[in-house]
């Protein structure tokens, strides 16, 4: 089964980069993004981390950039590294605030919370969300 999603993995890379709808760069710009998410989906957060470490900085299309920032905080709770995942979820609150993206960000910056121990932190977070609820996310 591990082989199986490592090639389809990769065929799903390719197709990306082979495709026709995207060009040059941007071409590889969401080929990246996609190596990484496949990471992530496969279970592999370490080499999701790695490859999507810095992506956000290289790469500022919000569209591409948003979303290796929410995988690179889910990696990052899947590696049980709470102050990163913060750190990545933080960021991208902070760089695209109006963002789908960072509106579960939000919510994953509570469940970090709560996953760490921090409570209270976590219930502040949530009642926030729940306060103040983002019509984008509805």
């Amino acid at each position: 089964m591990d082989i199986q999603r490592k090639r389809l993995a990769a065929t799903m890379a390719l197709a990306v980069m082979l495709s026709g709808c995207v060009e040059g760069s941007d071409r590889e710009t969401k080929a990246e993004l996609m190596a990484g998410r496949n990471h992530y989906i496969q279970g592999d957060y370490a080499a999701a981390v790695a490859t999507l470490d810095g992506f956000a900085g290289r790469h500022d299309s919000p569209e591409y950039a948003a979303r290796a920032l929410l995988i690179q905080g889910k990696a990052e709770i899947g590696r049980r590294n709470w102050s990163a995942a913060r750190d990545a979820f933080q960021q991208l609150i902070d760089r695209y605030p109006k963002s789908l993206e960072a509106e579960k960000a939000r919510y994953k910056l509570g469940e970090v919370a709560e996953f760490g121990g921090e409570l209270a932190e976590a219930a502040r977070r949530y009642r926030n969300l729940a306060e103040a609820p983002n019509p984008i996310a509805c």
